[in-house]
């Protein structure tokens, strides 16, 4: 038999997922598992950073005001909507609390705002000092345009042309 007929017939007969699961002890959710039906309530963004108080000035610059609540040493939080709060979280309560090795997460994060005028929201920028990348999107779409916090997170800002979340609010 040639090489690439056993390497086929060993790979069909291993399932990869449940290897890598088993290697990184992550819990596996199967496709085939029944659905669980999850009432969320607010969604949190974090932001993981190295140097907690250097972050928390620019985002104070960039978002127009203070963190709404520090609910504990390492972790700032931003109440942006009812539904969507941004947390920027010192990289060593990310070690602590969770117990994971996160030496290089730092930096890696990315989290996305809706805004409603993309224009304004640049200007506004642009008065605090916060230079925004080139504009970029879908026509018709979107609109966004990114800035990089002080430790290399991207913050981008998205300005949603379709309409379409403004639709789905209303029939609620």
């Amino acid at each position: 038999m040639e090489f690439a007929a056993i390497l086929r017939k060993t790979l069909r007969s291993v399932d990869l997922r449940n290897v890598v699961r088993r290697r990184l002890n992550v819990p596996y959710c199967d496709a085939h598992q029944k659905a669980v039906n999850v009432n969320i309530e607010r969604v949190l963004a974090s932001v993981a950073v190295a140097d907690l108080a250097r972050a928390e000035e620019w985002y104070e610059r960039v978002l127009g005001r203070r963190a709404d609540s520090t609910p504990m040493p390492g972790l700032a939080e931003w109440h942006l909507t009812d539904g969507g709060w941004l947390q920027v979280v010192d990289i060593q309560v990310i070690r602590n609390v969770q117990g994971i090795d996160a030496e290089n997460r730092a930096g890696t994060s990315s989290v996305s705002f809706v805004v409603p005028n993309l224009d304004n929201q640049l200007a506004a920028l642009e008065a605090s000092g916060t230079i925004a990348g080139p504009e970029k999107g879908t026509p018709g779409f979107v609109r966004t345009a990114t800035v990089t916090d002080p430790e290399g997170n991207l913050v981008t800002f998205v300005e949603n042309l379709t309409g379409h979340v403004a639709q789905r609010r209303a029939k609620r």
